[in-house]
């Protein structure tokens, strides 16, 4: 009888019938090793596959998380008036294209009184912001 060696360690391999009785024999020309790499072949398919359909999940929470607070972010609490700086940061522009905005006359703003004079900041109401973001400015005055 030929014992075979094993190439890498130099260990003799197991004759046939030791295959045979550690359920390594060859049954149909597959042995058990081959089943289990086919399992094994399944299975990392099936979980690839799941990962794949989890990232696309991801994928799609995250912008979800992105359009929330976005809404989030454009949802202000509405208030009866605005400053300057309120109102150039609602409109996207600066706060001094705003304030000469109101000193032209091109907005409809008050400074309101307190105590012995004017506030110094000149107030915008919430219907004049809406007509801003509907209609524009107001024309420009001919005499001020």
């Amino acid at each position: 009888m030929v014992q075979q060696r094993d190439l890498f360690s130099g260990e003799i391999l197991p004759s046939m019938e030791a295959r045979k009785r550690n359920g390594h024999a060859r049954s149909n020309g597959r042995t058990r090793n081959d089943e289990t790499l086919e399992e094994l072949t399944e299975q990392i398919t099936s979980l690839s596959q799941q990962v794949a359909a989890m990232q696309l999940r991801m994928e799609r929470m995250e912008s979800l998380v992105i359009e929330l607070s976005d809404l989030v972010k454009a949802r202000k609490t509405i208030k009866e008036s605005y400053t300057t700086k309120e109102v150039a940061d609602i409109l996207g522009k600066k706060p001094y294209t705003v304030r000469e905005w109101c000193r032209l006359q091109r907005v409809e703003a008050f400074k309101p009184m307190c105590g012995r004079g004017c506030e110094e900041e000149w107030r915008i109401t919430h219907e004049e912001l809406l007509r801003i973001q509907n209609e524009g400015l107001l024309p420009e005055p001919e005499h001020f």
